[in-house]
């Protein structure tokens, strides 16, 4: 029994050494000898390990500086120590139990290359192929034994991570990361708590704090980013194939997380998500958008990962500080003080309403509200919109893409819903809205010339929906407009629509989108004034309009109901307009009748017009005008009623422009005996000649009506008492005298009568006589008053007298019967009388007395009579044989 214990004890001895020596020395040589070994047949990596302590009584292991490297023979990983204490007594309990895991000085280095090749992929193209060759297992034994890990211990943790696939290289090292943490157990429902903190130097800080069950896998904690570089990670994950930059401040980020795994599902959801930014550029080329701040929060974010994907999200808010859009193109800038908005209730489920509140501070003033309620399926969205005095000042760039005009002012506001809903699929748009525009004043950018101010425009109960528009009422108050003509013919209107490279057509197929109806109860406009400005004619001309009202009633694109247009206001202050115009809005060229009168003009404020188109200003005189125009499938029918009382005109103008026509002359002939002037004058035509223009035609019937009546006055004259087509523009006398005819009385009768209609003409009387037949006459006369009564039975007296003038040798000289020779004597004996020009002139002047002393006689005043002194011999009137005196017309 002796020997036999001395047996044992020897032998416990040698087991100790040799267990002792296999321990401390063979052990750490095959650890050290075969991790390379391992490595190499796993992950395809050459590795070195410097050196393996073991201590076999505390079991623990200790590895020294161990290097993992890439294909390139460049460090992958490296840490300098690895200490695992292990309680060997646990395994009978089925427990893995590591009383200490120490890892210091762990540096994990991965780069890519500029062929975009990671130093590591070639541990993945080897798992891969391993993977396509080897059988999957059709199951897997759990194991029984239970890991715990006492204290786990990780410092001067280093990570590098270097790109060189991109233009400007990608670089990341992380200061040293430490992990300490204890009480690791992969047991059910215990909580595994582990706190890491990771600081990358340049391009941000994580805090991460976890709580991890590993049976059922839950995972809990915060989430912790700031100082995030995300200029840096932009321009890094950023596609070649995107045109714009990003340029910001760091980026904070924080966050409370939950993540469940069951049999059937995957839970994650995020708490308190909050997430600030000082400031943000994005810039597209020529557009520019700084954010200065943005804070934005979400209550929570619930995903739940199954055979489809749940999710829900609630009380998500967002604000943003001074957002400033710029524009190269126009030199434009705006600035939105403040941007907030709120939305709830974003869930997978699409018959669930989400909520949306945005508010939004726009530049210089004026703000925009926007509550929404959205249901995905079926389609509906209902938005209430209220703005509030925006002003429009800081859009003007954008306004001037499409016509040129400086705003100098005006503000817009409104409160409405818009609905959009989808039935049967068809998308249905519904607005119903009150719309007010007030303080606006607008100029054109080109000519800078006033266009038109307005106090305020107010529509109220507009509703719009698919493609039907209806307006209650629109009031426009104290409008002003300003049309100004240049002196180059330009006006302050033209050049408002910018000039575009012309484009070809495109040919277009019919569209079938609903026809565009509209309707517009009534527009009223009130304490409206307006302001006429003529600087192309000299003076220039300048005319204002006030207390302009007026209603426009079914403003519609109803073909079919007419539009009612009344208007109302003062030209000059003393010169009343109407106009009643009712037209088919849609085509004017189907129905249209229009009224317009004006009383009261005063006509010295044209003489502008006056001096370009007849040559002379007017002293004095007022204008009336009633007008009716009528309008009938494209023929339009016109009448146009001129008053004028107490026209007078003033002094002469010299003007290319003005009409060759006597228009003193032509007033004379058209004035009234109470100094008015009355014309009508008819004007038709066919709207669709493109010849026809209206202003032209107007012009070119008055000119030659003026015409027609000055070069035809005295059939004008007769017209107007009732003469069609007699002329009373002569008078005629028997040739030698001065005695007006009984028969040509009447002539001069109805002169006196038109005469006392036309107060303000002269009657100038031709003093004429007719050289040849005249002259007989007077011969006739004197050879009566010398010779007296001889008839043919006297045959020897003529012979007496014949001899006695010319001799016997002379009445040899004639031929003939007894008869013959007679005449022949008288016709000698009358020729012989002399009759002298004065005598013409006297007989001349004296049928002009005669035609005076009637007239005189008959009370018409010696002042409107003129008798023309310079004498004229006239051709005979053919039709009548007689002397033809002419009657002039003047003006007084």
């Amino acid at each position: 029994m002796k020997n036999f214990s001395k047996l044992f004890s020897q032998i416990i001895i040698i087991l100790f050494v040799i267990y002792t020596f296999l321990g401390f020395f063979i052990l750490p040589y095959f650890i050290q000898f075969y991790i390379p070994t391992i490595i190499k047949n796993t992950i395809h990596s050459e590795s070195y390990v410097d050196s393996v302590h073991f201590n076999p009584y505390t079991f623990k292991i200790k590895i020294s500086n161990l290097i993992i490297q890439d294909q390139n023979q460049n460090n992958l990983l490296f840490f300098e120590t690895l200490k695992i204490n292990i309680d060997p007594l646990n395994l009978i309990l089925k427990e893995i139990s590591f009383s200490d895991i120490v890892i210091d000085n762990l540096k994990l280095s991965v780069d890519i290359n500029k062929n975009k090749v990671a130093n590591f992929q070639y541990i993945l193209d080897s798992f891969n192929n391993e993977n396509n060759t080897t059988k999957s297992q059709t199951s897997e034994e759990k194991s029984n034994f239970l890991i715990k890990i006492k204290n786990l211990n990780l410092s001067n943790i280093r990570v590098v991570f270097e790109d060189y696939s991109k233009e400007i290289p990608f670089i990341v090292h992380t200061k040293p990361i430490s992990l300490a943490t204890s009480d690791i157990q992969l047991k059910p429902n215990h909580i595994n708590k582990i706190n890491l903190e990771i600081d990358t130097k340049n391009t941000g800080k994580i805090a991460l704090q976890s709580n991890i069950i590993v049976e059922p896998l839950s995972i809990n904690g915060h989430l912790k980013l700031s100082q995030v570089a995300v200029n840096k990670i932009f321009h890094y994950v950023k596609p070649s194939n995107i045109d714009f930059t990003i340029d910001s401040q760091p980026l904070n980020l924080s966050l409370d997380y939950h993540y469940t795994k069951s049999t059937q599902s995957q839970n994650i959801e995020l708490d308190t998500i909050n997430l600030q930014l000082e400031k943000l550029i994005f810039s597209q080329n020529p557009f520019t958008i700084e954010i200065e701040k943005l804070l934005h929060t979400t209550q929570k974010v619930q995903l739940e990962i199954a055979d489809t994907l749940h999710y829900n999200v609630t009380d998500i808010n967002s604000k943003i500080q001074n957002i400033i859009f710029d524009n190269k193109t126009n030199n434009s800038s705006l600035s939105f003080t403040d941007f907030a908005n709120a939305i709830d209730n974003v869930s997978h489920n699409k018959n669930k309403t989400i909520n949306i509140t945005q508010l939004i501070n726009t530049p210089q003033s004026g703000t925009i509200q926007a509550n929404v309620q959205a249901i995905q399926e079926p389609l509906n969205v209902n938005i209430k919109l209220d703005t509030k005095n925006i002003a429009i000042t800081p859009y003007e760039p954008y306004i001037k893409e499409f016509v040129n005009m400086d705003i100098k002012s005006a503000f817009v506001s409104n409160n409405g819903n818009i609905r959009v809903s989808n039935e049967n699929n068809q998308t249905n748009i519904n607005l119903q809205t009150d719309i007010a525009l007030k303080n606006v004043d607008v100029l054109n950018s080109i000519n800078k010339q006033q266009l038109f101010k307005l106090n305020s425009l107010n529509v109220s109960n507009m509703n719009y929906t698919n493609n039907n528009l209806i307006i209650k009422n629109i009031i426009v108050d104290k409008p002003f407009v300003q049309f100004t003509i240049n002196d180059n013919n330009t006006t302050n209107f033209s050049n408002l629509i910018p000039q575009t490279p012309k484009q070809k057509k495109v040919s277009q197929k019919k569209s079938d989108t609903q026809e565009f109806v509209y309707r517009i109860n009534n527009i009223s406009i009130q304490n409206g004034h307006s302001l006429f400005e003529d600087n192309s004619v000299s003076p220039k001309f300048i005319s204002k309009d006030t207390k302009i009202a007026g209603d426009i009633k079914n403003l519609s694109s109803d073909k079919n109901k007419p539009t009612v247009i009344t208007h109302t206001s003062i030209i000059d202050n003393y010169a009343p307009l109407l106009i009643n115009t009712n037209m088919i809005l849609s085509d004017p060229t189907k129905a249209l009748k229009s009224a317009i009168k004006v009383e009261n003009i005063d006509l010295p404020s044209l003489s502008s017009y006056s001096g370009k188109f007849i040559g002379q200003k007017i002293a004095n005189g007022k204008l009336s005008l009633t007008l009716d125009y009528n309008i009938k499938k494209s023929q339009m029918t016109s009448s146009n009623n001129i008053k004028i009382k107490d026209i007078k005109l003033g002094e002469k103008v010299e003007s290319k422009d003005a009409i060759n026509a006597p228009i003193g002359l032509a007033i004379a002939l058209l004035e009234d005996s109470d100094g008015y002037i009355d014309l009508d004058i008819p004007i038709d035509g066919d709207i669709n000649n493109p010849n026809f223009h209206l202003g032209d035609v107007i012009l070119d019937v008055i000119t030659n009506t003026i015409v027609g009546i000055v070069s035809a006055p005295f059939k004008f004259l007769a017209m107007m008492i009732g003469l069609d087509g007699e002329d009373i523009s002569n008078v005629t006398f028997d040739y030698g005298s001065s005695t007006i005819l009984t028969t040509q009385k009447e002539k001069l009768d109805n002169i006196i009568k038109a005469f006392a209609k036309r107060p303000n003409l002269k009657l100038k009387i031709v003093t004429a006589y007719v050289q040849e037949e005249d002259t007989l006459a007077l011969q006739e006369l004197q050879f009566k008053e010398k010779y007296g009564q001889i008839g043919n039975d006297n045959f020897n007296a003529i012979y007496e007298h014949f001899i006695k003038e010319f001799g016997k040798e002379s009445y040899r000289e004639l031929k003939g019967e007894k008869k013959e020779i007679y005449q022949h004597m008288i016709t000698k004996l009358k020729n012989n009388i002399k009759i002298a020009s004065d005598k013409l002139i006297l007989l001349a002047k004296q049928r002009a007395i005669a035609i005076q002393s009637y007239l005189l006689e008959k009370k018409l005043p010696s002042d409107r009579i003129v008798i023309n002194e310079n004498v004229k011999s006239v051709q005979k009137d053919l039709k009548t044989d007689k002397a033809l005196i002419l009657f002039e017309i003047e003006a007084k």
